[in-house]
């Protein structure tokens, strides 16, 4: 069941690691997603303010120039309807409830099944039709 609310939904990942990062870019590009992805928090803040809208973020917790929670209040601020997928490594409870205080949508641990990842953003993509 497509649950997604238009035929090219744009999302911008943050991942540093190369090898994820251009792993999810090929996965949402066969599941039809316009993407855009930046590897540290200066392309990723680069990204946000050359493109005036993304449907959904996927945003990793650790990258170079700072972390998803430094760069969440700018996505708030600009974005505050844009849900934000945190994905991490990180297992620390209080850091993951603090990154959803913080304004993330939803937590997802690395490693992570690519199905449940996408069935994940098309629920965030439906609730914010």
């Amino acid at each position: 069941m497509n649950l997604m609310p238009q035929p090219h939904p744009h999302v911008l990942i943050v991942e540093d690691e190369k090898p994820v990062r251009n792993m999810l870019r090929r996965f949402l590009t066969l599941n039809e997603y316009e993407v855009h992805a930046a590897a540290d928090f200066t392309e990723a803040l680069a990204t946000l303010l050359d493109h005036s809208h993304f449907d959904v973020i996927l945003l990793d917790f650790n990258f170079p120039g700072g972390s998803g929670l430094d760069l969440l209040p700018f996505i708030q601020k600009h974005s505050p309807n844009t849900p934000v997928i945190m994905v991490s490594a990180e297992h620390d409870p209080a850091l993951i409830q603090s990154t959803l205080d913080h304004g993330a949508s939803e937590f997802i641990q690395k490693p992570f099944n690519l199905d449940q990842l996408l069935h994940c953003m098309e629920h965030h993509l439906h609730q914010a039709s």
